[in-house]
């Protein structure tokens, strides 16, 4: 019966990772609040959940399973780190709603992720490969890209026609881009860098797809998934896809050097280095002449300059989210100022910034701000540092270096055949390393599951199971990873419903009593399934203020909301409810995170400007109003923040 059951978890093990990665990349739900982002962490969770039932029943009955749980001791630090950061954030108590408080709730919803991709990592670092899994693996990976290289390019070709044509969204419409080229195609991620980043991290593990029959007709198709991926990345001129492809290929090349056996025959030599020089020459020329007909067709000169030289408006926006990381890293610099603290305190460090000595020589980039919502840091070893510290760092950073090198020895006793796959999964994982040094892939779902799998997938082992399966000393552990699917399952479809209620909440009709209470209902449910969304808390609290009008509720709902949200409107409409019910305290508490940079953000310097009236001086209620009128002009279409000036 174990045999069997053995047989069961490693045929299932390589459908459900590779499910995973399937529908976080193509799925898309546009009755959420983040159509391309909501979905799809739920089902990173949920595929996370799925793969933890299978990785229990693995640990009783596979050996190498049981293996694989080395891989927990390099991260021990990490979930120290972690404990503690999260038992800080209750202080000790429970929320009087039942349940735990918006920070905790908030650090939860960022493990409960990191939760998902470890037990993917572990899942796919305990299949025992062969040749047979390996070709399924590799396929799967390479026909992922080709659908979406494939929607990519019907996308290219309607706005050549001048048509909007989405295949991912079926029949729905969106908002267009912005017009140009660069904004109007996106795939099923819904944004032109996250596109070219997975692309790149796609790219290593098609290269390695082959055929059984040499000179067959797949054989010749099996390159069109990467000359696609290189055109689409070219075309979206991405810095940080660029930059993986180059680290990638880099660690592709040295990995391929290191991992050669010495006890390899010599046509196997022939095989693995002259075969591999001619393919390699093969896409030299491949990206050449790609990169020049994109270049030349699209006359594109100025921006591919600017793209190559590091120059516009995108670095110099990373170079200043990196300072201020760093600044706020000062704080606390081996442990880091906590999971996610980044882009909460991201403004008050801006404010400390600009009132300090060198805040002069910063003044200009915070002047050409588009957004003061930073999202992430925009590089995530650097936001790794920030939010985990030197300690945190390191761990990280011993942990993939030893991944890496394990990867290569297990190369060097692979097949041929198995040799090259891993040696794509190799590649493909620090392409996403190379893009996450411009970008955030390992907090968008699709990049995280591939990367976590790619990762486990390169230091499995490639050795057939023994007879001797059951050990029932490790059913504690498996009971444990029961428990966390079940916990994932029942986060995943808190998260799910939440986005939906919150985005039915937000497009119901509200001519009528009825509709308008309904509505509240939805937002209400919503912001107590996901407590640790900043976004529901800001939408509930609109909703209370304008629709319900009770302020003293909207006042104690923002004030929650500004504990786990990025976006200054939380601070701003809870200083201006503040205001109105004539709470001068509560208005300036509310807004004393955002005094630093109210020369830049409207909103900030028209509160100042009222509460300055309201005691009378006329004079500091003028200077505040021009102010905001100066802050506000920075934007061609304001929000309608600050009325009547």
């Amino acid at each position: 019966m174990w045999l069997r059951i053995q047989r069961w978890v490693s045929f299932l093990s390589p459908l459900f990772l590779m499910a995973s990665v399937g529908v976080t990349l193509f799925t898309v739900d546009l009755h959420t609040l983040q159509p391309f982002r909501d979905v799809k962490e739920s089902l990173l969770l949920y595929g996370g959940a799925l793969c933890a039932l299978l990785l229990s029943l693995s640990l009783i009955v596979s050996p190498a399973a049981r293996r694989s749980l080395f891989w927990l001791i390099p991260l021990l630090p990490i979930f120290a780190i972690g404990g503690w950061r999260w038992f800080e954030s209750t202080g000790g108590s429970f929320h009087s709603a039942g349940g735990f408080g918006a920070e905790s709730s908030f650090i939860l919803r960022i493990y409960s992720f990191g939760g998902a991709a470890l037990v993917l990592f572990l899942l796919a670092a305990s299949l025992n490969l062969d040749v047979r899994k390996a070709r399924f693996l590799t396929f799967s990976l390479g026909l992922f890209a080709l659908v979406q290289c494939l929607g990519v390019s019907v996308e290219i070709l309607g706005h050549w026609l001048g048509h909007e044509w989405h295949p991912f969204l079926g029949s729905a419409s969106i908002q267009p881009g912005g017009g140009e080229l660069k904004t109007t195609y996106f795939g099923s991620l819904g944004n032109t860098n996250f596109l070219a980043g997975i692309l790149a991290m796609l790219f290593f593990p098609s290269i390695a797809i082959r055929f059984p029959r040499r000179g067959s007709l797949l054989n010749g198709l099996r390159w069109l998934a990467p000359v696609l991926i290189l055109a689409i990345i070219l075309a979206c001129r991405s810095k940080g896809a660029l930059l993986g492809l180059l680290i990638g290929g880099g660690v592709y090349l040295i990995a391929n050097r290191l991992g050669q056996s010495t006890s390899k025959a010599s046509d196997e030599k022939k095989e693995t280095g002259s075969g591999f020089r001619h393919r390699g020459l093969a896409l030299a020329i491949l990206i050449v002449v790609v990169g020049l007909g994109v270049f030349i067709l699209e006359g594109r000169r100025r921006d591919w300059g600017s793209t190559l030289a590091l120059r516009g408006e995108s670095v110099s926006k990373r170079l200043f989210l990196a300072y201020t990381g760093l600044h706020s890293l000062s704080d606390s610099p081996w442990i880091g100022i906590g999971p996610g603290r980044f882009r909460l305190d991201f403004l008050d460090s801006v404010g400390d910034i600009l009132q300090s000595p060198e805040g002069m020589a910063f003044r200009s980039r915070v002047q050409n701000l588009k957004s003061f919502k930073p999202v992430h840091l925009h590089n995530d070893p650097l936001e790794m540092l920030v939010e985990w510290g030197a300690v945190g760092y390191a761990t990280i950073l011993v942990f993939v270096i030893s991944a890496g090198w394990v990867g290569v020895l297990r190369m060097r006793g692979d097949p041929p055949e198995l040799r090259g796959r891993r040696l794509g999964w190799i590649g493909g994982f620090f392409a996403g390393v190379g893009y996450s040094l411009f970008e955030f892939p390992f907090h968008l779902a699709p990049h995280l599951t591939l990367a976590a799998i790619l990762l486990g997938l390169s230091v499995a082992p490639a050795w057939p199971f023994p007879r001797t399966v059951k050990r029932w000393s490790i059913v504690p552990l498996a009971l444990v990873l029961i428990a966390l699917s079940i916990g994932l399952l029942i986060q995943s479809n808190r998260l799910f419903l939440a986005a939906r209620l919150a985005q039915a909440a937000w497009d119901s009709p509200k001519s009528s009593k009825a509709e308008v209470n309904r509505a509240y209902d939805q937002v209400n449910r919503a912001n107590l399934l996901d407590p640790g969304n900043g976004e529901i808390g800001l939408l509930l609290g609109q909703f209370q203020w304008r629709i319900q009008q009770r302020p003293s509720d909207a006042i104690q709902t923002l004030r929650q909301a500004a504990q786990i949200s990025d976006d200054p409107l939380v601070s701003i409409l809870q200083g201006q409810i503040a205001l109105d019910e004539s709470r001068t305290q509560d208005a300036l508490r509310a807004i004393a995170p955002l005094e630093g940079i109210a020369d830049y953000l409207p909103g900030i310097g028209y509160i100042q400007g009222q509460i300055a009236q309201s005691l009378g001086n006329t004079e500091q209620a003028a200077e505040a109003y021009l102010r905001d009128i100066r802050a506000t002009s920075r934007f061609p279409n304001p929000e309608q923040i600050s009325p009547d000036l």
